[in-house]
């Protein structure tokens, strides 16, 4: 080991310790946890899926979950980018996969156009500051009905605050949320009544999904019941 290699661990222990014991931070304390979980086991690959699965990834960025999910388990993936810079790196970069649909949009309850300020993989439509950027939402339930997804078997969310709508949408009624077999979001406290939301969001989730793991506001896993 190098003499960089160990200032770097050092510095790494430094500030986990720094902020699990002595700020006791919820947030990063989550953080941590979920980083020496995902080293244990790679959570957010780690699901039942197969060649025939369906996976929607809302909020691509530039691919890579899709890359790990398609890698692992060779299956359909749809992904949601709204950001035109972000979208032209996924299209390039699956443009020889037609197992990989890639979207120009966000995703939400219903159709529309909205501003949207960049800062790489943090982009949303709820802060301010950047370059903005129009870009379009469209309704996933519609979408679905076009393009013939009855059902989703992992429906990943990171959208920077719209995670709440979308949820709202899609788990409005039990039909609506029957639809959807695995579910891995990461809820963000920037958000006006984040706290209040996600609380509220998950009660209705309990309806139909049991809860697989959680990681406050950093990520967590839903699974539907044969049964509910």
């Amino acid at each position: 080991m190098t003499l960089l290699t160990l200032l770097r661990r050092i510095k790494r222990s430094l500030h986990r310790n720094y902020y699990v014991h002595i700020r006791r931070d919820p947030r990063m304390r989550a953080y941590f946890a979920f980083c020496e979980a995902s080293a244990r086991e790679d959570l957010m690959v780690s699901f039942p899926l197969n060649s025939d699965s369906v996976v929607m990834d809302v909020g691509g960025y530039h691919g890579d979950f899709a890359a790990k999910i398609y890698c692992r388990y060779g299956c359909k993936v749809v992904i949601f980018e709204p950001v035109r810079e972000f979208h032209e790196i996924i299209r390039s970069r699956f443009r020889y996969n037609s197992d990989i649909e890639v979207v120009n949009a966000g995703a939400g309850r219903q159709a529309r156009h909205v501003a949207i300020s960049k800062s790489h993989d943090a982009s949303s439509i709820f802060t301010n500051g950047g370059d903005v950027e129009e870009i379009q939402i469209v309704s996933l339930l519609e979408y679905m009905d076009e393009h013939g997804y009855r059902a989703v078997d992992l429906f990943a969310i990171n959208i920077e605050g719209g995670e709440y709508e979308l949820l709202d949408a899609a788990f409005e009624n039990m039909e609506r949320a029957n639809r959807f077999t695995n579910v891995l979001v990461q809820f963000h406290d920037f958000v006006e009544n984040a706290v209040e939301m996600r609380a509220s969001l998950r009660q209705r989730m309990l309806r139909t999904h049991d809860l697989i793991w959680d990681f406050p506001f950093v990520w967590e896993c839903w699974k539907r019941r044969e049964r509910f």
